[in-house]
């Protein structure tokens, strides 16, 4: 039998299981990439790297959570927003009228 072949009989995680306590380095992996991983794996909620989010479209959806956290302040992860949502905040902002000229008639 082929190595590569006897090595597909029991599972990745069959042999994580058996060889790991023989202080043997082996990790399964899946076979699905990382995005499907994450995405429908139990993996990302294991290690609360996935959280969800609401769209005003599409409602609840899978996302990554923030892939940093600061010991003083919290961070935060908003929502998605429908394309232009948030245009005239971001303008305003920045000193620009909702058309984007800048305020007050002057040049910016």
């Amino acid at each position: 039998v082929p190595l590569a072949a006897a090595f597909h009989r029991p599972g990745a995680t069959e042999w994580q299981d058996r060889l790991v306590p023989a202080r043997i380095t082996v990790v399964a992996v899946s076979p699905d990439g990382l995005d499907r991983t994450f995405a429908l794996g139990g993996i990302a909620d294991e290690f609360g790297l996935r959280t969800t989010g609401h769209h005003p479209t599409l409602d609840e959806y899978p996302r990554a959570a923030a892939h940093v956290r600061f010991s003083r302040s919290r961070t935060v992860t908003g929502d998605a927003p429908l394309c232009g949502q948030d245009t005239e905040r971001v303008l305003a902002g920045i000193g620009r009228d909702p058309d984007g000229a800048p305020r007050g008639g002057g040049d910016a």
